[in-house]
């Protein structure tokens, strides 16, 4: 009788630990005090309190003082610490990823914002001022293009140069899409900018049918892409401004607008492409400082809908009628002016 006590006494004693570290342990056998116990149950129920206690959570190793508690298994907590965008480094203190942006005030701020709601550039617009703050004034190109840094998609007979304006192009008058082209940013979320001069000594492409500077954005492997225009469109009374998204299967081949023309007053000459997840964003403005957004295309609906990705990114004219087929670009990349 007395081995049976200290068997209950210890099979008790691990039931204690086992509900201090996890839920109740549940036995097969009920053993009453003062009754004679059959040793096949006392075993049965030690068997299943060890059963118990080998899946109990337990810590791994000796976590520090103010870790956070991780899971590293099933059964198994051990120290650790957060990662991503809010991180820590062996205490609770918490620390929020730099985004880059330089704190203080800005007049009349020309500012990115990320997928996630956080400003990851600002900038000062020039000259400020009341009534219309920038809009007097204009960014200055930030990345001008240069010919080295692309390659020809759909050349032809099309031609460009580096000048000391920006890169100018000459396109055949074939309504077909000539560009230059390089790989696109690996990041998910970024923009692309473009200020296009049409009138600047060269041929002026605003005064042609549907001839058009171009952001292009490309699926390398099945050829597709994304054509972002801005140019003038002349109607049989007059002239405006004209921008949107088109969805062409090869730069001979149209297939669909993506977003659909939006006219627009005034003169305009950047054009702005967010790139954000399965997302592309054009905005429009006549300065480089303040944006106006046009509308949005899903990238999978089209681009990437037979497979690939969109993995390039370049500009260029589609010149739909004779004789008006140059402009110069001043601008081109992922900087903002």
């Amino acid at each position: 009788m007395r081995l049976i006590s200290g068997s209950l006494l210890v099979a008790s004693s691990l039931l204690a630990v086992s509900q201090a570290q996890a839920q109740q342990c549940v036995v097969p056998h009920t053993l009453v005090n003062g009754q004679v116990a059959d040793a096949t149950e006392v075993m049965d129920n030690f068997n299943a309190v060890a059963a118990c206690v080998e899946n109990t959570t337990t810590h791994e190793g000796t976590p520090n003082a103010g870790e956070i508690a991780v899971f590293d298994s099933a059964t198994g907590i051990t120290g650790g610490n957060l990662t991503g965008d809010v991180t820590t480094s062996g205490s609770t203190a918490t620390t929020l990823t730099d985004t880059g942006v330089v704190p203080g005030s800005y007049a009349s701020p020309n500012i990115i914002v990320d997928s996630k709601g956080r400003i990851t550039s600002a900038t000062n617009s020039s000259g400020g001022g009341g009534g219309g703050g920038g809009s007097f004034y204009e960014a200055p190109p930030r990345d001008i293009p240069s010919l080295a840094n692309f390659t020809w998609l759909n050349q032809g007979s099309s031609v460009a140069a580096d000048t000391g304006n920006g890169l100018v192009m000459t396109a055949d008058v074939d309504g077909e899409i000539h560009g230059l082209m390089q790989a696109a940013p690996t990041s998910s979320t970024y923009d692309v900018f473009m200020r296009v001069d049409q009138t600047a000594g060269y041929t002026n492409i605003s005064t042609s049918y549907y001839s058009y500077p171009l952001i292009l954005l490309r699926n390398s492997q099945s050829g597709r892409l994304l054509n972002v225009y801005l140019g003038h469109y002349r109607s049989s009374r007059d002239r405006t401004w004209v921008t949107g998204i088109r969805r062409w299967a090869t730069p001979t081949s149209y297939s669909a607008e993506g977003v659909p023309a939006r006219y627009l007053a005034g003169n305009t000459r950047w054009v702005r492409v967010n790139v954000s997840g399965d997302t592309v964003t054009l905005f429009v403005s006549p300065n480089g400082y303040h944006w106006i957004e046009i509308g949005a295309e899903s990238i999978s609906a089209f681009l990437t809908a037979s497979g690939g990705s969109l993995d390039e990114i370049g500009f260029g004219l589609m010149a739909g009628s004779a004789s008006f087929s140059t402009a110069v670009f001043q601008q081109f990349g992922t900087n903002p002016p």
